[in-house]
């Protein structure tokens, strides 16, 4: 269905969708467009004869009309427009809309054409590709578009992007899993290309679903199709960090009130609502027909969505300078609100005046009466100038920069992907923003960027994140893969959970390898994967995916990416052989699975320890209902030259990845 693309009112709006009556309402003086990126079209389609309906381009933008059939016929385009036009007293209906369509398609073909020169002003979105991430893709060209925008001399921009298959009535912890990740690749590279191209500020998109699922889950470990639901919306501009409308005190209570389907408790309009009056619609009644139905302060409106525009969110750089905000009565909550005043001064002080000198230093000591105890935290603070950028220099706990070029003397960006926290800092701000901040020591865990952006950031330095893989990963150090809330060997401070850092392979306490003491014939046992420096073979091989990829130092779980090995049909085991002339002690074996389906094709699986003479020393097995995207095993320290998976029920299957985790020698 499209019932909430359409949101119809009797049949006074069939048809259209929010997005196209939000078109509608905004013409006045203004040139839209409306541009659907594979994905339904409906919520883009507006009231019949008040905007032109939307248009529909490809991943790969549009595909171009032949100029020149014939090389005796160079002005084929033009004769085709003249033949389209000549309309003629006779001229029959179907001729006509033949004739009017063919010239709004070569109308539409000139004006978009310009986007097949623009490419993505950051590296972050290497993730767009087709076969690996659809979102991405189609987020790739809406940034295109909107680099084209002032070519194309349009003031408002609508788009339309789709990712389907989310209507999980079984199974649904593992495909959630793979697509929840797909969606913040998706949308981390978009937000930076956003970013590099200046669009962030003046952007929002908002996430919608045709319908919600039920809370408890059913006899198959899967959903069903519910009432209530939630959305999200991103942008430069948005109050970010807040929940909007009412959340259920009980749970549980609404489950059984309801059948496991909560009943919504916020108008669907509402949220589109703020979004009308922000981009400048003129009657937001046309735009929520359904407003009517409800209280006004059941609404959202722009100023309860959206920041202040403008230089009132400018701080002073020097705070003696302009007035003070009066400090806080009494003394101030150990956290602040959201919005610090409900007007807020022309020229605010960055920090609180208590702990800011005219010439802030690294460790402020005039404002601290006692010595033994650090400053107070300061409040995160997004800050812009009048035109709306970021400020640049920022100061302590300011934001929104993105890399350490933005900040003052020694503040380093600390890059955020979510709401973690910031080393120094306190209070709530929009999830993903980036904060200066001082990082204490080089082996302070800091989050620098994610999926190889930003670029010059990248390789990863000691205790740095997040990284994917060694490569990631300055010369002499790993990356850490991480599940949870698992400690960093040689790094001080808080990791953000289930984030991955570059460490050195040793794994011991200290930043810096310690020398051998005793350089004997018997060598000295190194922690490290080694399966790295194995050799791997595997029963049989299909569709090239050879058994070298599950050691190849690359986790990447995506088929179409080229590092996951692939056997076929039968009773298949894979193999690493970790070579004759060491002495291998195996602590652990991790296993990567394939991550883009197929999941279970490792399940009912043998993970085998073998020595010299092919003797199995030690297994453990996946049981036949264990599906993980990564499989953790502990063997306490046996020694063993192969380290073997084999499966006991016939059919292919895949591995991204096997490290196996120990110390090696070369014995007597």
């Amino acid at each position: 269905t499209h019932k909430i693309a359409q949101n119809n009112v009797y049949d006074t709006y069939a048809d259209t969708g929010v997005l196209g009556r939000i078109r509608d309402t905004v013409l006045a003086g203004r040139k839209t467009s409306a541009i659907h990126i594979e994905g339904g079209y409906t919520v883009l389609e507006g009231v019949k004869g008040i905007s032109s309906g939307p248009v529909a381009v490809g991943v790969d933008g549009i595909d171009e009309f032949p100029l020149n059939l014939d090389d005796g016929n160079p002005n084929f385009l033009s004769q085709v427009n003249s033949l389209n036009n000549a309309t003629m007293p006779d001229s029959g209906f179907m001729a006509e809309s033949w004739s009017s369509n063919m010239h709004k398609t070569f109308s539409v073909m000139d004006e978009l054409s310009i986007v097949e020169e623009i490419t993505t002003a950051t590296t972050c979105p290497v993730t767009f590709d087709k076969e690996y991430n659809p979102l991405a893709d189609q987020l790739k060209m809406v940034s295109r578009l909107q680099q084209a925008a002032l070519q194309r001399g349009v003031t408002r921009d609508f788009y339309s992007v789709e990712y389907g298959s989310w209507d999980h009535h079984g199974g649904v912890l593992v495909p959630q899993e793979i697509m929840f990740k797909k969606v913040d690749e998706a949308l981390n590279a978009y937000v930076t290309e956003a970013k590099a191209i200046g669009v962030w500020e003046s952007t929002i998109l908002v996430q919608t679903s045709e319908f919600g699922r039920t809370l408890y889950p059913n006899g198959n470990a899967g959903t069903e199709h519910g009432w209530g639901g939630h959305y999200f919306a991103i942008g430069g501009g948005l109050k970010g960090g807040k929940i909007l409308g009412k959340y259920p005190n009980n749970l549980w209570e609404v489950m059984k009130a309801s059948g496991r389907r909560p009943v919504p408790t916020t108008p669907w309009d509402a949220v589109w609502n703020g979004v009308a009056e922000w981009a400048g619609s003129d009657d937001l009644s046309k735009v929520c027909p359904h407003k009517s139905s409800f209280d006004e302060t059941e609404m959202f409106d722009a100023a309860s969505m959206f920041r202040p525009p403008g230089p009132t969110m400018q701080p002073s750089k020097s705070p003696t300078d302009a007035p003070v905000t009066p400090p806080p009565s009494n003394s101030p909550t150990a956290m602040p609100t959201p919005e610090p005043t409900a007007a807020v001064t022309s020229s605010p002080t960055p920090e609180p005046t208590a702990v800011v000198t005219a010439s802030p230093t690294a460790q402020p000591t005039e404002a601290v009466t006692t010595p033994t105890q650090p400053p107070s935290p300061l409040p995160l603070q997004l800050v812009f100038t009048e035109s709306g950028a970021p400020l640049n220099p920022l100061l302590e706990c300011q934001g929104d920069c993105d890399d350490d070029t933005h900040c003052e003397g020694d503040l380093v960006c600390f890059q955020r992907f979510g709401n973690e926290a910031v080393p120094g800092c306190t209070g709530d701000t929009i999830a993903a923003e980036d904060f200066c901040a001082y990082r204490a020591t080089e082996n302070t865990v800091w989050m620098k960027g994610n999926n190889g952006g930003p670029a010059a950031n990248f390789p990863l330095g000691l205790c740095e994140g997040d990284c994917d893989r060694d490569s990631e990963c300055q010369p002499g150090l790993t990356c850490q893969q991480r599940g949870g809330d698992e400690p960093i060997p040689g790094c001080i401070g808080v990791p953000v959970r289930g984030e991955d850092y570059c460490r050195y392979p040793d794994a011991t306490t200290s930043p810096t390898p310690s020398p051998t003491s005793n350089p004997t014939v018997f060598g000295q046992p190194v922690y490290v994967n080694l399966a790295l420096e194995g050799a791997a073979t595997q029963s049989t091989t299909c569709y090239n995916g050879y058994a070298s990829r599950a050691i190849d130092g690359n986790t990447d779980g995506t088929w179409g990416n080229k590092s996951v090995t692939h056997t076929c049909s039968g009773v298949n085991w894979w193999m690493v052989d970790l070579g004759a002339d060491k002495q291998h002690t195996i602590t652990s074996v991790k296993i990567y699975n394939r991550s883009d389906c197929c999941n279970d094709r490792l399940t009912d699986m043998d993970v085998q320890v073998l020595d010299q003479s092919d003797n199995i020393v030690a297994f453990q097995t996946i049981a036949a209902d264990d599906v993980q995207l990564q499989y953790n095993f502990d063997f306490g320290g046996v020694q063993g030259r192969y380290v073997r998976l084999k499966r006991n029920i016939s059919g292919a299957f895949n591995i991204a990845e096997v490290e196996v985790m120990g110390f090696s020698s070369t014995g007597l």
